[in-house]
């Protein structure tokens, strides 16, 4: 989330996205400066639900909800699954500790292809979703899903998008019990 600053006549900018963060004056540096290093930081981070930014503005998907949160810690992948920082109590899960093959434990081996949570993805109606989209690749799927854009890339509603953060939210919830539980 973008924000500006006002402090002693100087006017800061601060762009916030969960594992970015930076302050930069904004007297004497144009804007073009400021787009550039927060690219530089996207770019760097390799956040694929983040495109480089073209200009500061509100986005769409950026209003009050109580999944809001929810919704920017799996687009910054960083949503607790225990990947990049571990789950109390237990070792940090690079891999998924569920499945046979050493897939990556992340956003998206969790939210569309983890074999131990098929059965909450139906109940979410999360399947059927995936299902519309055949032909695209699990990353397009959670990409659509996560930026609140039907198969085709055209925006939900506000209350199917506020549905999706609830989804992810139970999603992450049931995740997390099932490997505390194992």
């Amino acid at each position: 989330m973008i924000l500006g600053l006002v402090h002693m006549q100087t006017t800061y900018v601060s762009c916030d996205v969960g594992c970015l963060f930076m302050i930069l004056p904004q007297v004497g540096i144009t804007s073009t400066v400021i787009l550039n290093n927060v690219n530089e930081q996207i770019v760097s981070k390799s956040l694929p639900c983040i495109e480089p930014l073209t200009c500061f503005r509100k986005e769409k998907y950026v209003y009050s909800h109580k999944h809001m949160s929810t919704i920017a810690s799996f687009r910054v992948a960083n949503s607790g699954l225990g990947n990049k920082i571990p789950i109390q109590g237990l070792p940090r899960l690079p891999f998924c500790p569920k499945c046979r093959f050493p897939f990556p434990n992340d956003e998206v081996h969790v939210i569309v292809q983890c074999t131990s949570l098929a059965g909450m993805r139906e109940m979410l109606g999360l399947s059927s979703f995936f299902n519309e989209c055949k032909g695209y690749s699990s990353d397009k799927m959670y990409i659509l899903y996560v930026n609140g854009l039907d198969e085709y890339g055209n925006w939900v509603s506000s209350e199917d998008y506020e549905a999706r953060g609830l989804n992810l939210s139970k999603m992450r919830s049931a995740w997390v019990s099932m490997i505390q539980d194992s």
